[in-house]
């Protein structure tokens, strides 16, 4: 799942000047980053728990590296019988629309319409 500039022209677009807001800071931290596309991994994490139905979900056991220089690593084990259930695979045009759709239409703004 990738964020555009596409999809920036979009949000700037919405009904809620916050999509004008978000797009400014996505852009900046393109910039200072030399991106022209970012993977919103913070907001597909976000919309896990509304729409599971966008994922595959598998059962592992997870580990995670404590020391050395993997230290914060996540390692996943027994996979198919774990105790953890890991996002392992997601509907990426649904998961794209779904995030861009609660960005661009936040609920205060169609409360005051």
């Amino acid at each position: 799942v990738w964020v555009t500039e596409a999809d920036l022209m979009t949000l700037e677009g919405s009904d809620h000047e916050l999509g004008a807001v978000l797009a400014d800071q996505v852009r900046r931290w393109w910039a200072a980053s030399g991106r022209e596309q970012d993977n919103p991994h913070d907001a597909l994490a976000a919309l896990m728990p509304f729409r599971p139905d966008l994922f595959r979900f598998e059962h592992c056991d997870v580990t995670v590296e404590t020391e050395g220089a993997q230290a914060g690593r996540s390692i996943s084990t027994a996979c198919g019988q774990g105790q953890v259930a890991l996002a392992v695979d997601v509907d990426v045009e649904q998961a794209q629309r779904e995030i861009l759709n609660r960005l661009a239409h936040h609920p205060s703004a169609q409360a005051a319409s």
